[in-house]
């Protein structure tokens, strides 16, 4: 595999991963261009993620499929119960949006060791 293959490949992980990449000097690969920040200096790139950061969950090789599953089936429960009954929730709207933005969390998160 060439160098080019290489370093796409690697850019394309990270940004899969959601890893900021910056470099100093834009890549003459046009699409790798889209996925790279532009910084000065290794300093300013450090900065930008500092103060960009948040806490990952740790992740593992490993997935409970059970408690995942059984969390979901909690979740779309309480969508069914906010959208049959909506008298019992002020806004049955804003509750099932959340319930969403949860069951869309669940199903994004990283395999976690058991």
């Amino acid at each position: 595999m060439d160098t080019g293959q290489s370093a796409s490949m690697e850019v394309g992980f990270a940004a899969a991963a959601r890893v900021p990449i910056f470099a100093i000097r834009p890549p003459s690969d046009l699409t790798l261009r889209e996925y790279v920040t532009i910084v000065s200096s290794l300093q300013e790139a450090v900065r930008r993620v500092e103060a960009s950061s948040r806490p990952r969950s740790p992740e593992g090789i490993f997935i409970d499929p059970h408690a995942s599953v059984e969390e979901a089936h909690h979740i779309l429960e309480h969508i069914e119960t906010g959208l049959r009954c909506p008298n019992s929730v002020s806004e049955p709207a804003r509750q099932v949006y959340s319930d969403v933005a949860d069951l869309r969390t669940l199903l994004a998160l990283p395999a976690h060791m058991q």
